[in-house]
C-alpha cells in the first residue's frame, strides 16, 4: 500500500489506510531509526516522539514507536502535544532527533510524520529518500504492537515548555482573548500558556475531537474564522487567536470581528515590531508575500530578504541570512530567539507584546499598506505528476517572462506593486496561483494570464 507520493519535500503526509497503513508505519519508523543512527552516528540513538489529536494517530502510534525500537532507538514518548513544542525538546531536551505524528491542516483523513533533528528538519531528497528505505523492510509476520508502551520511556515536558515560552516573552498587559483551536490539539495547551502568561482566557472549540466537527483547523480560510469572529464580539474579547492542526501556524481576529490579515498586517505588525526594537535586523518573508511588505520595512529601518515558502525552507533563509524573525505567507512565525523553529503559541506572546507597548501599531500598519487586491487559486493536480508537469509550464511562462523570479515556483512582477506567483503545494496535490493588483478587476486578469498558460498543460480544476 504504501505510496511514494507521500513522501514530501519536508514531511511524510498522506491519507490513513489509503495511502499508507499501519505496517507502512512500523516500516517508517524502523528506516527512520536506522537512517538517523546512521547519519548522527549514534548507537542507541534517543529519539523524541509525539502526535497530535487527529483520530488516527493512537492507531499509528504504536507500530510507529515498535519500527523505532526495532531500527535501535532509544524511544522517549511525550504524548499528545503541538509540533512546536517536539522542536523545542531537541533543543531543550538534548534529543539528537524527533518525529511528530501529524498531517497539521489537512482534512481529518489524512495522517503523517514531522522529522528532523539536531540539524534542522528532515526535507527534500533526505526526506523523500525514506521511502525506498522504507520499503526495503519486511514487516515481522508475528509483529505484536500491544506491548509498545514498554518499549518507550514515557515523558511530560508540558509545564517546562510553558514556563520556558512565558520566560522569553514577558507581557507589559493583560488581555481577554479568546483561543479558537478547531478541536484540535493545540487546545490542550495554549490557552494554558496565556493563562501562565497573565491573560484571561475563553476557550472554543478546545476540546479535542480528531474528526474536526466545527470547522478545520487552517487559520489561512477565512471561512473557518466564522465562529471566532462572532464569539469576540460575544464574549468582548480583545482578540481571537486561530491555530492550525499541530500548533505552528496562527490567525488573528480582532475585537470587532474583523480578520487581521496574516500576510499582510499581522506579518507587518510583527516585523515593525522586531525592527523597532532592532533597528537595522534582517527579517525574512516568503515569495508569496507582498511587494509592499518589503517596502514597509525598508521604510522602517529594516532588511527584508525573501525565502523559499515552505516551513523547513523559511528556517533555512533564517539561519542563512542571520534573520532576527520569518513569517510566511500561510502564517508560519519563526524567530531566532527559538532557535529558528516556528511556534504558533510563541507568536501569540510576541503578537500581544507588541500590541501592549504601543496599542496604536496595527493601524499604523494597516494605514501604510496601499489598496491593493490579492486572489488565491488553488489548482488540483495529480501528485505523481505535480512536478514534471510544472517544470513544463515553468518554461512556459520564462519564455513569455524571462525576468521572472524563479527562487520558489515562477514569479512574474508587472510593475506598480502588482505581480502574479505560481507555484507547486508542498504538502496537497495542486498549484498555488497568487496574483496582486491595484484593483479587483486586475489582480483577475493578471491570473487569468496565468491560467490560460497552464490550460496548455493540465484540465484546470479547484483543489477543495
Amino acid at each position: 500500500m504504501l505510496k511514494p507520493t507521500i513522501f514530501r519535500l519536508y514531511d511524510i503526509r498522506g491519507v490513513y489506510n489509503e495511502e499508507f497503513s499501519a505496517a507502512d508505519c512500523y516500516r517508517i519508523g524502523r528506516a527512520y531509526a536506522e537512517h538517523e543512527a546512521k547519519k548522527l552516528q549514534q548507537s542507541p540513538l534517543k529519539m523524541y516522539i509525539t502526535g497530535d489529536g487527529r483520530v488516527s494517530t493512537p492507531e499509528i502510534l504504536p507500530y510507529f514507536i515498535t519500527g523505532l525500537a526495532d531500527g535501535g532507538a532509544d524511544v522517549h514518548f511525550g504524548g499528545m502535544s503541538p509540533t512546536p513544542h517536539n522542536y523545542w525538546a531537541v533543543y531543550h531536551k538534548k534529543y539528537p532527533a524527533a518525529c511528530v505524528v501529524s498531517a497539521s491542516h489537512n482534512p481529518a483523513k489524512y495522517n503523517g510524520f514531522k522529522p528532523h533533528d539536531v540539524h534542522g528538519k528532515v526535507y527534500g531528497d533526505e526526506c523523500m529518500g525514506l521511502y525506498e528505505k522504507a520499503l526495503a523492510i519486511e514487516v515481522p509476520e508475528d509483529l505484536d504492537v500491544n506491548n509498545w508502551e514498554s518499549r518507550c520511556t514515557k515523558v511530560d515536558y508540558k509545564q517546562e515548555y510553558i514556563e520556558y515560552l512565558v520566560s522569553k516573552c514577558e507581557q507589559p498587559k493583560k488581555f481577554r482573548v479568546l483561543v479558537d483551536a478547531g478541536n484540535a490539539v493545540p487546545g490542550a495547551w495554549y490557552p494554558d500558556l496565556l493563562r501562565a502568561a497573565g491573560h484571561e482566557v475563553v476557550e472554543l472549540f478546545c476540546d479535542i475531537d480528531g474528526n474536526f466537527p466545527n470547522h478545520q483547523p487552517d487559520p489561512l480560510e477565512p471561512e473557518n474564522a466564522a465562529h471566532a469572529q462572532k464569539a469576540v464580539v460575544e464574549y468582548g474579547c480583545d482578540f481571537a487567536f486561530l491555530y492550525d492542526g499541530d500548533g505552528d501556524r496562527l490567525g488573528v481576529v480582532d475585537s470587532v470581528g474583523n480578520i487581521i490579515p496574516s500576510r499582510s498586517v499581522m506579518a507587518g505588525v510583527l516585523f515593525k515590531d522586531v525592527v523597532q526594537r532592532k533597528p537595522g535586523v534582517t527579517v525574512a518573508m516568503d515569495v508569496m508575500s507582498s511587494l509592499f511588505l518589503q517596502e514597509m520595512i525598508t521604510n522602517w529601518g529594516g532588511n527584508p530578504v525573501l525565502g523559499v515558502t515552505g516551513h523547513a525552507q523559511m528556517m533555512e533563509c533564517l539561519h542563512d541570512n542571520n534573520a532576527e524573525m520569518a513569517c510566511e505567507f500561510s502564517g508560519h512565525i519563526m524567530t531566532q530567539e527559538l532557535h529558528g523553529y516556528d511556534d504558533a503559541g510563541y507568536a501569540t506572546l510576541v503578537f500581544l507584546r507588541a500590541i501592549a507597548e504601543n496599542p496604536n501599531i496595527i493601524n499604523e500598519v494597516r494605514e501604510e499598506i496601499p489598496t491593493t487586491t490579492d486572489i488565491t487559486k488553488y489548482i488540483a493536480v495529480d501528485d505523481a505528476h505535480k512536478y514534471e508537469t510544472f517544470e513544463k509550464m515553468k518554461q512556459k511562462l520564462l519564455e513569455l517572462y524571462p525576468s521572472a523570479i524563479t527562487l520558489d515556483g515562477v514569479r512574474v512582477n508587472f510593475g506598480n506593486s502588482e505581480w502574479c506567483i505560481l507555484r507547486c503545494s508542498n504538502s496537497t496535490p495542486c498549484y498555488k496561483l497568487r496574483a496582486e493588483a491595484r484593483t479587483p478587476e486586475k489582480a483577475e486578469q493578471l491570473a487569468q494570464q496565468i491560467l490560460d498558460i497552464m490550460a496548455e498543460y493540465i484540465e484546470l480544476k479547484p483543489f477543495h
